[in-house]
């Protein structure tokens, strides 16, 4: 039914592989050194990806602890050259954690991009977050929610910080007019009626991010200083008794003290919704634009991934894994994610979907669904993997790395393109 032979999953050792953070400088014969071996032992078909034995723990090397090396699967590697980010895309990554795609995709665009992550768990996330602040993926934005209902559009990077602004002035009239405004030149007035009618203007005060200032008495002429009726901005103005007395600063000696300036926090655009991390300000934005690129790494029953089974094997199988109700509610799942990554991609975009299922339900039968609920949907040749022992699906340009040929986990990749 899937046409998968039985012994592509008798492979005789399965490798870990790693490979090098382009951004450090770590020579091979430093990593053999650590590794204790001759020699590395590359992958052909994934440049500066390495196979070593699956004995070998990186976490207790210090070139892994120091970031000179990721751990990644080079299945998961092919993933991410099906997509072929480039410098500058606005790439969409849907249950995106634990993220080691994540910052292969931005190392491959130089870090001059955006990535956009969602994922619904946000343990999963959490580790997301460590390997971006470990390794120094920039430009990332990480949101906690339902794959398939995610509506946010790509960041703009030329956005201007929201800096709301309030102007206060005062007439003889005994009235204030409060002029509310943004940097998008959006503005509302209110007036209100004061007891006070000696103080004339006070000049624009500005929010911060949390909090709004008010003004200090350094900031009145001195006839107006009061320090025991101040002056708030916010919603509800208090009323100012003219009866009550100034206090000079010669009567308060903290007057005469040298405030201590307070430290300037950034200025942020409101945070979007379900936003669990952000390390760009000007990622907090959401423009017009749909997105370059979507990477829909799918969740699936995970029977191509020999790691997943050997742990299966040892733990006890569950024997719903594979029942029509899972496999149903896991396809449809599958095509919810699917068909909102496509909607969010824009035109002349490419998507990867990808599982670690060899399923034909969950594939190619998934690919298939798309195309014919969206007509401006394509699937196109895989060029970036054209030297890599992948064999095809059954859908044309469709792929399927299985264990017996790369030494690790299976996978299946479609790449399809928004006419």
């Amino acid at each position: 039914m899937n046409n998968i032979p039985i012994q592509s999953y008798n492979i005789k050792t399965l490798n870990r592989f790693f490979r090098l953070n382009p951004k450090k400088e770590i020579s091979k014969e430093q990593l053999c050194k650590e590794f204790g071996i001759s020699s590395l032992d590359p992958i052909p078909w994934m440049p500066q990806f390495y196979s070593i034995p699956y004995h070998f723990k990186l976490s207790s090397l210090a070139a892994y602890k120091e970031g000179c090396i990721y751990g990644m699967d080079v299945s998961s590697g092919a993933v991410v050259k099906a997509l072929a980010p480039e410098p500058g895309d606005n790439i969409l990554d849907l249950c995106c954690a634990p993220g080691a795609k994540l910052s292969f995709m931005m190392d491959e665009m130089n870090h001059t991009g955006t990535i956009t992550g969602v994922d619904i768990s946000e343990s999963r996330l959490s580790t997301c977050r460590t390997i971006c602040k470990k390794y120094g993926v920039t430009n990332v934005r990480l949101f906690a929610c339902d794959a398939s209902s995610f509506n946010i559009l790509a960041p703009d990077l030329n956005a201007e910080p929201i800096r709301k602004k309030r102007r206060v002035n005062y007439d003889s009239n005994q009235s204030i007019s409060i002029t509310n405004s943004n940097s998008n030149s959006n503005q509302s007035t209110t007036e209100l009626s004061v007891s006070n009618s000696s103080i004339q203007k006070i000049e624009s005060i500005q929010n911060s991010d949390t909090n709004e200032s008010t003004p200090t008495n350094s900031s009145l002429p001195e006839s107006q200083s009061t320090t025991n009726t101040p002056i708030t901005t916010s919603n509800s103005i208090q009323s100012i008794d003219p009866a009550t007395p100034s206090i000079s600063s010669a009567q308060n000696p903290k007057c005469n003290q040298k405030k201590k300036k307070k430290k300037k926090k950034k200025r942020h655009l409101d945070d979007l919704p379900n936003l669990f991390f952000c390390n760009n300000w000007k990622m907090r934005s959401s423009s017009s634009f749909l997105y370059d690129k979507v990477l829909v790494d799918a969740p699936c029953t995970l029977d191509a991934s020999v790691r997943h089974i050997l742990q299966f094997n040892k733990v006890g199988w569950n024997k719903n894994q594979f029942s029509t109700d899972i496999s149903n509610n896991i396809t449809q799942i599958q095509k919810r994610i699917l068909l909102n990554g496509f909607n969010l991609l824009k035109s002349g975009g490419t998507l990867v979907y990808a599982t670690c299922s060899f399923c034909k339900n969950q594939n190619e039968d998934v690919i298939e669904w798309l195309l014919n609920t969206e007509k401006s949907a394509s699937v196109v040749p895989i060029t970036s993997l054209a030297s890599s022992p992948a064999t095809p699906g059954t859908i044309p340009s469709t792929l399927r790395f299985l264990p017996i040929h790369t030494n690790t986990s299976g996978i299946f990749i479609a790449k399809i393109q928004k006419k």
